[in-house]
């Protein structure tokens, strides 16, 4: 059974949770969950299966805000990114939960809004014309889908792109022969003010993101980032799409009562 105490313990304070693929659970917590003082010292990241939620095993603990957590596709890799800009990707020892190796860190002084793994060009949906069949076979199918980035030979290239609060993107890139690229660009002209910021995988390879600083009254930014590697550096390209209002803006505008304060999810 699930200790209640526990539970109270986790959800001190913000708490960030990523669920892999694996049915593994990536979390945070303000405090040390062995500890039985529960003081708030330093933030804790923990992972544990979903289906023992009680075995919970620490990967590090960190001093600064972790602002962002996120699991690589093959559920074996663990993005953390903090307030403070530093990118840190850690892996699981010979494919054991409860031991842990930082692969490396990075600092790009600015603080990380949002990250996300790159795309391996594999994915697999639900074919609705067959989703009656027994065959699971024939049930789920394969959808064309460019990776992220590609390296010689067109295979995927291992990475991530992180978002900052004022508009940077940061790209990192894990080599197979153990070296790292690293790269960062301007989202749009200039510098902006990012509070909200989401971003999804496109067909082509790219990534959409999409920003906003979190007031009603403000335009919703919408990109298209695209990558690629020429001679060992890697080239970061963003295209800015049209931006657009909520309607909630145009009745605020035409002296209504105004609902909706802020943005707070894209």
């Amino acid at each position: 059974m699930f200790n209640l105490s526990l539970l109270v313990r986790i959800t001190e304070g913000k708490s960030i949770l990523s669920v892999s693929s694996r049915n593994t659970i990536a979390f945070t917590s303000n405090t040390d969950l062995h500890d039985g003082t529960a003081k708030i010292s330093k933030v804790h990241v923990y992972v544990a299966d979903l289906n023992m939620p009680w075995e919970a095993y620490e990967v590090l603990s960190h001093g600064e805000d972790i602002t962002c957590l996120e699991w690589d596709i093959s559920a074996t890799k663990l993005l953390i990114a903090d307030s403070a800009g530093c990118i840190q990707v850690w892996g699981m020892k010979d494919f054991l939960l409860n031991e842990w190796s930082q692969i490396t860190t990075t600092v790009f002084e600015e603080y990380i809004l949002a990250a996300a793994w790159f795309h391996n060009g594999k994915k697999i949906a639900l074919n609705m014309e067959k989703k009656d069949n027994p065959l699971y076979l024939e049930k789920y199918s394969f959808i064309r889908f460019n990776p992220s980035l590609k390296q010689f030979g067109s295979k995927p290239s291992e990475g991530l792109i992180a978002i900052t609060t004022t508009g940077m993107v940061f790209v990192l890139i894990l080599q197979s022969d153990g070296n790292i690229i690293t790269a960062a660009e301007l989202l749009g002209q200039f510098r902006s003010k990012i509070k909200v910021v989401d971003l999804c995988y496109a067909k082509s390879g790219d990534f959409l993101v999409v920003t906003t600083d979190g007031l009603v009254q403000s335009s919703v930014h919408c990109y298209r980032v695209g990558l690629k590697v020429v001679q060992d550096e890697c080239i970061i390209t963003c295209e800015p799409f049209s931006s657009f209002f909520l309607n909630c803006h145009a009745t605020c505008l035409a002296g209504e009562k105004q609902s909706i304060v802020a943005i707070i999810f894209l």
